[in-house]
């Protein structure tokens, strides 16, 4: 298994699309990829590719992301993983020890529906301090 933080913390350093696409291609098919992509809202803007592109081509892939950072709920250890159907049938079935509360799902929803939240929280960090 091989896990990529993209970007990076705390270095700040990220992978770009030919990097990715060249270590997805070198890396054997049996062989699971977890890019965490924790800071997602924060670097897409600034032109750090979006992991879920590959996952059609590289079933061994596994993209993280979480509902901590932008969206304000690091105290509900809210995130998800998107993937292939086969691996996720593997994550669910271990599951169940690490799965989030009730109030983290709603507050997540919640959080989903609320874009004017998020949209203001990635200005503000924009705008530093």
């Amino acid at each position: 298994m091989v896990f990529l933080a993209n970007p990076n913390n705390p270095t700040g350093t990220w992978l770009d699309e030919h990097e990715i696409e060249s270590l997805l291609q070198a890396i054997p098919a049996d062989v699971i990829v977890v890019l965490d992509e924790a800071y997602h809202e924060y670097s897409a803007p600034l032109g750090i590719p979006d992991g879920t592109r590959w996952l059609a081509r590289h079933p061994n892939l596994v993209v993280t992301r979480t509902f901590s950072k932008a969206y304000g709920l690091a105290g509900l250890r809210i995130g998800y993983a998107l993937s292939h159907p086969d691996i996720g049938d593997l994550l669910n079935r271990v599951r169940q020890p690490f799965n989030v509360s009730v109030p983290g799902l709603a507050a997540a929803a919640a959080a989903l529906d609320d874009r004017e939240h998020l949209d203001a929280t990635l200005a503000l960090n924009r705008a530093g301090p």
